[in-house]
């Protein structure tokens, strides 16, 4: 869904700017999916939720780089 594609481009923009510095650091997702699946599948036909996030921006040209 669209809190998703927000929620995704944040963490990677937040691990991005972790990995520049010189401390280790660990991040722990407590709230992960299934992981990666195919849109098509069965499971992420079962609500639909991608037609709302990822779906909607695929086509865009005129994204940000962070997207």
């Amino acid at each position: 869904n669209h809190a998703d594609v927000l929620k995704h481009t944040v963490q990677s923009l937040i691990i991005e700017s972790l990995k520049e510095k010189d401390k280790p650091f660990l991040y722990l997702d407590t709230h992960a999916g299934a992981g990666r699946y195919q849109l098509g599948s069965e499971h992420a036909e079962r609500t639909g939720e991608y037609l709302e996030g990822i779906a909607r921006i695929w086509q865009q040209d005129d994204l940000p780089a962070e997207l």
